[in-house]
């Protein structure tokens, strides 16, 4: 998994808006939250990234931030994608994702997506009730293609 490229590009592109909200062209779903545990490597944050929809797929990776080397380690990956049938399967090795185009698009898509989303403002750390994770970044839809009406009644 380390020498994965394409991960890593997806999860360069990703943590770029560490604590950030922002505005996807795609309006897909983006979330880093990191992972509280009870026993913590001192200098060492356990994060999950979590991109795209239950419908056309997504990707689910979880890294490892140490601030003693300043380094970002990838360790898990779940890549969704429907499957011949239409019917979305996970993909967890290296070998299944590199070998199912479907897969690769969806990361190149999703590398491009990211590297064009806007940055709207700053994102409070928060944790949702009864969560083990402290959301750090997420992705607002867009309104774009939307019409505002403004009722002079309201």
């Amino acid at each position: 998994m380390k020498n994965d490229k394409k991960l890593y590009e997806f999860l360069k592109a990703a943590i770029q808006y560490m604590d950030n909200e922002i505005e996807l062209e795609s309006n897909n779903l983006f979330r880093i939250d990191g992972i509280c545990y009870k026993e913590e490597v001192e200098g060492q944050h356990v994060y999950h990234i979590k991109y795209g929809t239950s419908i056309n797929g997504g990707i689910e990776l979880y890294y490892v931030y140490s601030r003693l080397n300043d380094a970002n380690t990838v360790n898990g990956v779940v890549v969704y994608v429907k499957n011949k049938d239409g019917k979305i399967e996970s993909l967890t090795s290296s070998e299944e994702i590199n070998n199912n185009p479907k897969a690769i698009e969806l990361i190149d898509n999703a590398i491009a997506d990211l590297n064009k989303a806007k940055v709207l403002g700053y994102c409070i750390p928060k944790m949702d009730k009864g969560s083990y994770l402290v959301r750090h970044s997420m992705g607002v839809p867009s309104d774009k293609g939307l019409k505002r009406t403004i009722s002079k009644n309201n």
